[in-house]
């Protein structure tokens, strides 16, 4: 960021040529008019030439305060990368978080909850001849630590009752010790019978809930699926019978099941 301010500065040599000039000038105009007139004329052209003559230019070539890009971590962050003074012009950065017209201190604001700040910032010389600039705001935004789910079997066994899958949150981002967020998984009631199209999602409760955002496997489809009948559980198996003697008959082999 390039600003550029005036700063006055003595030049006596600059002025008294003006005045030389200026001098000669008005004695040739007293000739023929008054000497309010001449008076008038020297007040005028001393404002024209002499002030602007007692201007230099100064730059601030300072690096403006960036936004950090964040995410929720449970912990007080700098909202922004400090800003950096040039090396024409030595001084220090001032901030305010969220009141442009509020206290400004040299600490870089921190914040650590989930939402939308804005860090007004100006530049302070050290020269105190040199004005600060003018406010100005940077947008930081906290956002939700992005978390993934990891599903469990998705073929669920018949057994007359509706079914949900299981759902837990991955370990390559856990929630934050401490905090209050349980993974939930729901889906419709009507999810019992075999061959029922079944969708699961994912959901996050709880008072720090707000701090996190599933980005990875939110929903996922599972199925309701036949079971093999057990002998024994399931039905009684038929059995044989045993000591048949021949009769000249069709005999049963077996006991039914």
């Amino acid at each position: 960021m390039l600003i550029k301010y005036f700063k006055t500065q003595g030049k006596l040599e600059i002025f008294r040529i003006m005045k030389y000039m200026l001098n000669s000038i008005c004695r040739k105009i007293a000739n023929m008019r008054n000497n309010k007139i001449v008076k008038f004329l020297f007040t005028l052209l001393t404002v024209m030439c002499v002030v602007p003559s007692f201007a230099d230019e100064v730059e601030y070539n300072i690096t403006a305060p960036k936004a950090s890009p964040l995410e929720y971590t449970g912990k007080e962050e700098n909202l922004v990368y400090g800003g950096e003074s040039g090396t024409g012009v030595p001084g220090t950065f001032m901030y305010s978080l969220n009141n442009k017209l509020g206290t400004y201190t040299s600490d870089v604001p921190k914040a650590k909850t989930v939402g939308s700040y804005i860090v007004y910032y100006k530049f302070i010389p050290e020269d105190e001849t040199l004005p600060e600039t003018e406010p100005e705001g940077v947008e930081v935004n906290i956002t939700p630590r992005g978390i993934q789910v990891e599903w469990g079997e998705l073929d669920l066994p018949y057994n007359k009752k509706a079914q949900l899958p299981t759902a837990t949150i991955s370990e390559l981002k856990p929630i934050v010790s401490g905090e209050d967020v349980k993974l939930v998984v729901e889906g419709k009631e009507e999810y019992i019978n075999v061959g029922t199209e079944c969708l699961a999602t994912a959901v996050l409760t709880g008072e720090d809930a707000d701090n996190y955002k599933i980005i990875k496997n939110e929903k996922t489809e599972f199925r309701i699926v036949k079971i093999p009948a057990v002998a024994g559980v399931d039905f009684t198996a038929p059995t044989a019978k045993n000591n048949l003697a021949y009769n000249g008959s069709k005999q049963e082999l077996v006991n039914d099941g």
